[in-house]
């Protein structure tokens, strides 16, 4: 498990925007922490690294929302979902077929139905009335391994 400092929103902005233009058709990030973490503001800056044509929103009501650009995302909020079985007779397993990279919300309430590669990112406030985060990694796969060791490479040449 790899655990990164973000200082405040533009180094977050820096990290989503850098793993968006890492990411590849078939990527999974599954995406935890308590709400009011970063988990909504890092996909909207991963959305800007991939040159999405619209801004990323938060897809709590609508549970899924599909975005275009060269790779297209799919980003999933399962925050009103129970559990997997819930997901299952909704069709949820049934996008992670599509060719798009995929952010997932509340992840571990659904995570029967996930890919087993994919790269699980744990948003943690230490200090919630400071914009301290702390951003917990952890590859899960061939492809996220990869995933995880380019974000590390982008790290140690101070990009982020």
């Amino acid at each position: 498990m790899r655990t990164l400092s973000i200082s405040d929103q533009n180094q977050m902005r820096r990290c989503g925007q850098a793993l968006g233009k890492a990411v590849q058709v078939g990527d999974v990030l599954a995406l935890t922490g308590a709400l009011g973490t970063g988990k909504t503001f890092f996909v909207r800056a991963l959305g800007e690294g991939m040159n999405l044509q619209e801004p990323v929103t938060s897809p709590t009501f609508a549970l899924i929302q599909e975005y275009h650009g060269p790779i297209p995302l799919i980003h999933i909020d399962a925050y009103r979902l129970d559990d997997a079985a819930a997901a299952a007779t909704l069709g949820l397993e049934e996008y992670f077929t599509r060719p798009a990279v995929f952010a997932v919300e509340w992840a571990d309430r659904i995570a029967a139905l996930l890919p087993e590669d994919r790269l699980e990112i744990y948003f943690e406030a230490p200090l919630p009335e400071q914009e301290l985060r702390l951003l917990h990694l952890q590859a899960k796969g061939e492809r996220a391994v990869a995933l995880l060791e380019t974000l590390e490479r982008i790290v140690q040449h101070g990009q982020i």
